[in-house]
C-alpha cells in the first residue's frame, strides 16, 4: 500500500482513531471490524492466501514491504516535527 492511499484511508471518518489500541487480533469475534483501519489494511495487503501463510516466502515478501513503508512514514512524520532519527539499515 502507497503512502497516499495509506494516509486517505487514515483520515476516513468511519474508522475509530486509535481502536487498534485495544486489539487481540481476534477480528472474526470483534463486532468492530469495520470500523477498524487495521483490519481493513490487512484484509488489503493479505487478500491473497500465500501471503497469509507465514510459511511462505509471499509472506514475508509482504510483510518486509509494509515494515519499509511504515519507517518511510516515520521518517516523513520525524522530519515535519524535527526530530533526527538514527540510520537504520534493513536486508531485503
Amino acid at each position: 500500500m502507497n503512502r497516499d492511499r495509506l494516509k486517505k484511508l487514515a483520515s476516513d471518518e468511519r474508522f475509530i482513531p486509535g481502536i487498534y489500541n485495544y486489539c487481540d487480533r481476534w477480528c472474526e469475534r470483534c463486532p468492530q471490524t469495520s470500523r477498524c483501519l487495521n483490519f481493513s489494511i490487512s484484509e488489503e495487503e493479505f487478500s491473497d492466501p500465500e501471503t497469509r501463510d507465514i510459511r511462505n516466502q509471499a509472506f514475508w515478501k509482504k510483510l518486509s514491504e509494509i515494515l519499509e513503508e511504515t519507517f518511510e512514514l516515520l521518517k516523513e512524520g520525524a522530519e515535519k516535527w524535527g526530530i533526527e532519527l538514527e540510520p537504520v539499515v534493513f536486508n531485503g
